[in-house]
């Protein structure tokens, strides 16, 4: 089967490559409803894991997400990620790369999204 889903995405967009990858997954899984329901499938931000502007990019991500953002910190890493349904996004940094300035031997985590009442 082959699957032409770029006709619809914006010429030049930045994420062309994976939103044609996306779309033809999902086209393909609704033509094989013999196949299980996958535990869940994932799109990573990685990049801005070793990237200096690690506190911008997550901060970008968040508000993509808007209310369905969650954030964790755990082991020097924070993670801002969301469901939709059973896909999962997200992105995450290392601790010390949310600094400005370089890391203390004791780094103090400051979170991104805004307390939630």
């Amino acid at each position: 089967m082959t699957l032409d889903s770029t006709e619809t995405i914006e010429q030049g967009h930045p994420n062309a490559a994976t939103i044609t990858g996306l779309r033809e997954v999902a086209d393909w899984l609704e033509a094989h409803p013999e196949l299980p329901e996958p535990y869940y499938a994932a799109v990573s931000f990685r990049s801005s894991y070793v990237e200096k502007n690690a506190r911008e990019e997550l901060t970008v991500l968040a508000a993509a997400l808007g209310e369905r953002a969650s954030e964790e910190a755990r082991s020097g890493e924070v993670e801002i990620a969301a469901r939709f349904e059973n896909v999962r996004v997200s992105g995450a940094a290392k601790v010390q790369h949310l600094r400005d300035t370089p890391p203390e031997p004791v780094v103090e985590y400051e979170a991104i999204l805004p307390v939630r009442s």
